[in-house]
């Protein structure tokens, strides 16, 4: 039982980990799209309908010093909503990597 139990939470820390990598992975794409700053694209297949941008197939972007890989990345900039499909590696550069500062509070 015990053993479950740590599983178990062991299963939902490593989701929610990575949740919170993948929102921080998509705030950073999107930052660096509306700021006009320039990303490199590489993917099997590069399709654009209307708005949206579609990455298959070893999708990547890359950036400075930070790779985003994934099966498919899905890119709209109206919606300002990006999508990181399948399996996600990343290789970040030393602004994403760093943790954040922890809250201190004086009173």
């Amino acid at each position: 039982m015990v053993l479950c139990i740590v599983l178990s939470f062991m299963a939902w820390t490593t989701a929610q980990t990575r949740d919170e990598m993948n929102a921080k992975l998509t705030t950073a794409i999107r930052v660096r799209i509306e700021s006009r700053q320039p990303v490199r694209l590489s993917a099997e297949t590069i399709t654009l309908t209307g708005e949206t941008l579609r990455l298959t197939g070893r999708a990547a972007i890359r950036f400075d010093d930070t790779s985003v890989l994934a099966e498919e990345i899905v890119v709209n900039p109206v919606s300002k909503r990006i999508d990181l499909l399948g399996k996600v590696n990343a290789f970040l550069g030393s602004d994403l990597a760093r943790p954040s500062a922890p809250a201190i509070e004086f009173r």
